[in-house]
């Protein structure tokens, strides 16, 4: 997978970048045929005396746009965290959904609104 890094309206340390870069290349293991990670770093001032930090990342897949997380935080570190959390979830829910449909199976959701409703007709 091919990862861009760009910054807007400041400059990145070397660690951040490699930090960013190397966190969004693993989520490569959970969709292998991703083209292309597009990776912003930005800065959005407020009134406050910090500055909010943004990263925004866009998973190309086929030519398309697959998936666009964009998280804000007080740094850059917690942020890109926070974005790869976000977009591990979503590229599971993503798989999971697709394995589900390959093999007729119902969704993750539906067994567990029968797992919750057995739960409750034991319980009475």
């Amino acid at each position: 997978m091919e990862i861009t890094l760009r910054a807007t309206e400041f400059e990145p340390d070397e660690r951040l970048k490699q930090r960013a870069q190397k966190k969004i290349s693993r989520l490569g293991r959970y969709l292998p045929d991703l083209e292309r990670a597009d990776i912003e770093l930005a800065v959005e001032p407020t009134r406050g005396v910090e500055a909010r930090r943004i990263v925004r990342v866009n998973l190309i897949k086929d030519g398309k746009v697959f998936i666009r997380v964009e998280r804000k935080a007080a740094d850059h570190h917690a942020a890109v965290d926070a974005v790869v959390d976000t977009l591990k979830e979503q590229l599971l829910q993503y798989k999971e959904m697709r394995v589900d449909w390959r093999h007729n199976r119902r969704g993750r959701h539906e067994k567990e609104l029968e797992e919750e409703k057995a739960e409750e007709e034991e319980a009475e």
